[in-house]
């Protein structure tokens, strides 16, 4: 990564009040900025994503951990946000979830086995562990 050009990054944050109270921290779109202040869209690595990702845990967690239940929400920060966080993804798996459609955590963990199966490289106990 170049650290002579300013980061900028889009996110969308999701909140969910059932069953529990927890957000979703989604990075949509990663830029650097250029000649003349203009920003070009590029991607980051995935421990720059993780970092940013966990910036704004900790920020949503200080902020609205007032209003709602805060063991839910510290419970929260430990939870995968990207695929290759998920134990055994690494990019080649991770992209073929993405290719067969499931582009978060969430979509992976409410999927069913049999579905997950069918994606490259995923077995019958990997299908298993990501569902439980």
């Amino acid at each position: 990564m170049n650290t002579d050009v300013a980061e900028q990054v889009e996110i969308a944050i999701e909140f969910k009040q059932e069953p529990r109270s927890s957000f979703d921290i989604s990075i949509e779109q990663e830029y650097e900025t250029v000649d003349e202040g203009e920003r070009e869209p590029t991607t980051f690595e995935d421990s720059r994503r993780k970092e940013i990702r966990n910036t704004f845990r900790d920020l949503i967690i200080e902020l609205y951990g007032e209003k709602v239940d805060l063991p839910d929400l510290i419970e929260e920060r430990n939870t995968p946000q990207e695929l290759t966080e998920l134990p055994g993804i690494g990019d080649t798996v991770a992209e073929n979830l993405r290719e067969a459609g499931y582009d978060s955590v969430e979509e992976v963990f409410n999927a069913e086995m049999d579905q997950l199966m069918e994606v490259p490289r995923i077995g019958e106990s990997k299908a298993e562990e990501l569902t439980q």
